[in-house]
């Protein structure tokens, strides 16, 4: 016997498929934050870049929201065989701030003080930086991991015309030196005006990748 297609039945389809399509509106317009367990979407659930600023409501992310600010204080080297001795020029000028590295928040990182360097007794005891020994003299300290940029950062020193170089997270060629992760390099003929230094750390989120290799710099490139 064939079966033919009723008023019933499709009055009954209907019913059943409009009864489904309200009560998943329904559901859906009923699922409010309170329906959400606390801690129940993890930061693996959200697609990378679905939450931009426009979604967060303003003020809503406050410094307590944020990663703790750090302030390091380098230890100054002295030239690798204490023939050229950095010194924290605060520590014989009254009023000026002491050597200090700052990482907010945010992750931006910024350098406070003078530095200065003079002759040792060790080594050949001149703090020339020049020859075998012009890497080691010009550094004046070396950044822990958290602090250093992803790649090599250029600053003027407006102390004596020269330029501040805060290597990256792999290093640095810097004419025939090379310098360590995180190492940070200046000329040794006068003082280092470190308040110039400011760049993102290399962990912040909106910081660049880093080089896969270490940077290499003409030596005749810097001031």
């Amino acid at each position: 016997m064939r079966r033919h297609l009723t008023y019933a039945n499709v009055v009954a389809t209907l019913a059943l498929v409009f009864a489904l399509g309200l009560s998943g509106a329904y559901a859906a317009s009923k699922i409010g934050s309170k329906d959400i367990k606390k801690g129940a979407i993890k930061s693996k659930a959200i697609k990378d870049g679905t939450i931009t600023g426009k979604d967060i409501k303003d003020r809503a992310v406050g410094p307590a929201d944020l990663a703790p600010a750090t302030v390091f204080t380098p230890e100054l080297l002295n030239g690798g065989q204490d023939d050229c001795l950095w010194r924290d020029v605060s520590a014989s000028t009254p009023g000026l701030e002491a050597v200090a590295v700052r990482k907010d928040g945010y992750g931006q990182v910024s350098f406070t003080g003078m530095t200065s360097a003079v002759d040792g007794p060790g080594g050949d005891g001149m703090c020339s930086g020049a020859g075998p020994d012009a890497g080691s003299d010009s550094q004046m300290f070396v950044l822990p991991p958290e602090l250093r940029p992803a790649n090599a950062q250029f600053f003027f020193n407006p102390a004596n015309d020269s330029v501040i170089v805060v290597s990256g997270v792999n290093g640095i060629s810097l004419g025939g030196s090379n310098l360590p992760p995180g190492a940070v390099w200046t000329a040794v003929s006068g003082p280092a005006y470190l308040n110039v230094v400011g760049y993102l750390a290399a962990d912040a989120p909106n910081s660049p990748a880093p080089m896969r290799a270490p940077a290499r710099i003409k030596r005749s490139l810097l001031p």
